[in-house]
């Protein structure tokens, strides 16, 4: 537990009020690592970052065509629906037999 605590100590401010609700943004507190003052962060990029994030010629044909992402998460949630909906019939089903049954005895 305490080497959890330490591990949320060293995350910066910004980056745990992003990964919280807004309602328990209030609930984080910052103190100083026990070592003492922290290094500020930044938000800005560097010339390294910027130029990883520079599209990539030979990399192209590897993305994913967006059209295509979005028709098979369209197939993706018509399954999941399809299977939820099978799922709660299938218990409704075995419900109503073993009601039927006790009716019988």
């Amino acid at each position: 537990m305490a080497g959890t605590m330490r591990n949320v100590a060293m995350v910066s401010r910004s980056a745990l009020n992003a990964m919280l609700p807004r309602c328990n943004r209030r609930l984080v507190q910052t103190s100083a690592p026990q070592g003492g003052l922290r290094a500020p962060s930044s938000s800005d990029f560097g010339a390294r970052e910027l130029e990883l994030l520079k599209d990539d010629p030979a990399l192209r044909r590897f993305k994913s065509h967006g059209d295509t992402v979005r028709l098979l998460k369209r197939i993706g949630d018509v399954l999941v629906i399809a299977l939820v909906g099978g799922a709660v019939y299938e218990i409704a089903y075995r419900v109503q037999a073993l009601k039927d049954q006790k009716v019988e005895k």
